[in-house]
């Protein structure tokens, strides 16, 4: 054309291609070299692209085509249109030359509900192609579409069509001819859904209702769909699910014919990927199994925390599911039949009950049950005391009661409060941390299995629990460091009293097959101590003595300096008038029963880290 007219672009449609034609009325060939473009004036949200589907030589004497875009990226809501004018410029090896374009936005669209276009298609008797009892006799399901007139100024519709055999639309004259007004609604046409013998066992059928009007032309996607979903494990493992898909009337499955190994109590663990194809919500409500005497959960695996059922699959995409199959009967070789059942609330209120079905997957699980156990040694992971510096640690021994080997593929560790096991709820505490040794377990042995650390700095500052480094190389603490005794002395007394020192934890590890075997976990903070807390003698007969020795730790990262300066008996060692009679540095000897070997007061002790000492 002499000119492009790419029309008018709305809300809805916001981009739109038009084809420019070129004859070469030459003996020889033409090369284009380039395509640009300008506007009229200044407009942001205009962007223009071109395609050339038949190359870039234009052949002598032949036609030649370019596929050239126009798109409208600004967000303009004026109630007047937006024109835009400008000029499309071709540059080939002989001449260059140019197009004018035009083009207009409006900001709006025709809105309309998703009611309106959505068909769920009812089960067909397999001998008479027919609807099921419950639905409308002549086989059709009728929708009503109404519009909303979203533009800024009247919108009057010319025509509306549609192509397809299984649908049929009627419109209203009235409807036909009425001029909406900005904001009005009213209904344009009845939309009719029938299933014929030609469609029957498709699960879905796509076409789109053709509405022409004063503005511009719209295409209103019309869907019917079964509401089938699929489901598949993304494994290599031996009897892993590849793909199945359909519902209770079309099922594939493809299976390996080895079957997949399950422990006698305890709970396998069946990673599947469920994708839900419809343009509608799905809620995945229950999931049973054919055989009595097995148990299957299903949980959801949400981005933040698992969920049990309902579990809603949105429309169009998939997400992670988790099967938890439990059998306490031993079978050497079973296939069990697992029933997914989903609904569509879409349709709650339907009037057909045949679109209100739940749906239904069906799929065979073959496994072979297996007997034996996993013995943790300790069961109860008891953690040294520590505070922050310290770290404390605890080996965890496992023994393989099973007949095979057990391959831990991934282990997962999960964190719970005593008494909670589930893996819904894990929490996390940076303080505790697991090495593993070794991955494979060898049937009917006990090996090392790994590490759980403790390690309170990774959370508390140390700086609240914990003197600094003294400066000072000889005499006693300053005034600052007593004060900061004290205040840290108060710190491990409120932690000793409200006993949130003491910390119970459950770790979980995850073995695949196997399931989630949990230990519980036990860990304090422990307030750092040098001396004994207490030396007891007893009771000591007149004119006897009893020697016992004092005992110094070295908790710390450094070298521990001390020495022995004197001994005092505390006021509860004396009688009430000598206790008022004399201070504390003034106990003489003869009221002291303690004394402490001359020698001992004499030496310097160094205490290396980690070290105990015995000094006198």
């Amino acid at each position: 054309p002499t000119q492009l007219n790419f029309g008018v672009l709305t809300f809805r449609s916001q981009k739109r291609a038009r084809t420019l034609e070129l004859q070469n009325l030459g003996m020889k060939p033409v090369v284009v070299e380039g395509f640009d473009w300008e506007l009229d004036g200044e407009n942001d949200g205009v962007e223009l692209s071109v395609q050339y589907p038949d190359g870039m030589v234009i052949p002598a004497q032949g036609r030649w085509t370019a596929s050239i875009t126009m798109e409208y990226g600004a967000d303009t809501k004026t109630a007047d249109p937006v024109n835009i004018t400008g000029a499309v410029m071709l540059g080939t090896n002989l001449t260059n030359f140019s197009v004018p374009f035009h083009a207009s936005f409006l900001h709006g669209t025709l809105a309309y509900s998703r009611n309106s276009v959505l068909f769920r298609m009812p089960p067909l008797s397999v001998k008479t192609k027919s609807l099921n009892e419950g639905c409308p006799a002549d086989g059709y399901l009728e929708n009503n579409v109404v519009l909303t007139n979203r533009f800024p100024q009247p919108v009057k519709v010319v025509n509306v069509s549609l192509a397809h055999p299984s649908f049929e639309v009627a419109a209203d004259p009235a409807a036909i001819d009425k001029v909406a007004r900005p904001g009005e609604q009213w209904s344009l046409c009845k939309l009719r859904f029938k299933p014929t013998a030609r469609y029957f066992g498709r699960t879905s059928m796509h076409t789109s209702l053709r509405v022409a009007t004063n503005i511009s032309v719209f295409n209103m996607a019309i869907q019917a769909f079964d509401g089938a979903f699929e489901v598949y494990e993304d494994s290599n493992a031996p009897g892993a699910i590849r793909y199945v898909s359909g519902d209770s009337r079309k099922l594939q499955s493809l299976i390996s014919s080895r079957p997949r190994p399950l422990a006698v109590g305890r709970t396998s663990v069946v990673h599947l990927v469920l994708n839900n194809p419809n343009p509608v919500d799905l809620h995945l409500t229950r999931a049973k199994a054919s055989e009595r005497l097995v148990q299957v959960r299903a949980v959801g695996q949400a981005a933040k925390k698992g969920a049990r059922l309902p579990v809603v699959i949105p429309a169009k995409e998939s997400i992670p599911l988790i099967l938890n199959v439990t059998s306490s009967v031993p079978v050497k070789d079973k296939v069990v039949r697992i029933t997914l059942h989903a609904e569509i609330p879409f349709f709650s209120n339907h009037a057909c009950a045949s679109v209100r079905r739940p749906t239904r997957l069906v799929f065979p699980f073959r496994f072979a049950l297996i007997k034996g156990t996993l013995d943790w040694a300790p069961s109860v992971v008891a953690l040294p005391p520590a505070y922050p510096g310290m770290v404390s640690t605890s080996v965890m021994h496992v023994t393989n009661r099973y007949e095979m080997p057990i391959r831990v593929a991934s282990v997962k560790t999960c964190w719970h409060e005593d008494g909670e096991e589930s893996f819904d709820e894990c929490i996390t505490d940076e303080r505790f941390s697991v090495r593993i040794f070794k991955r494979t377990l060898p049937p009917m042995e006990k090996i090392k299995f790994g590490e759980i650390v403790f390690d309170p700095a990774k959370v508390v500052d140390e700086d609240n629990y914990m003197l600094p480094v003294s400066d000072q190389d000889k005499g006693g603490p300053t005034k600052a460091e007593m004060d900061r005794l004290d205040s840290v002395a108060m710190v491990w007394e409120r932690l000793n009293r409200e006993k949130s020192h003491k910390i119970k934890r459950t770790i979980s590890f995850d073995f695949g097959i196997l399931g989630s075997f949990s230990v519980p976990v036990r860990a304090s903070l422990s307030l750092p101590r040098i001396l004994d807390e207490q030396m007891d003698f007893g009771a000591v007969q007149v004119n006897t003595s009893r020697t016992l020795f004092l005992h110094v730790n070295n908790p710390t990262s450094e070298p521990l300096r001390l020495s022995l300066v004197s001994i005092h008996p505390s006021s509860e060692s004396q009688d009430s008038s000598d206790a008022t009679s004399s201070n504390h540095d003034g106990a003489g000897e003869k009221d002291n029963p303690f004394s402490l070997d001359p020698a001992t007061m004499a030496t310097e002790y160094v205490v290396q880290p980690g070290d105990e000492l015995e000094v006198g």
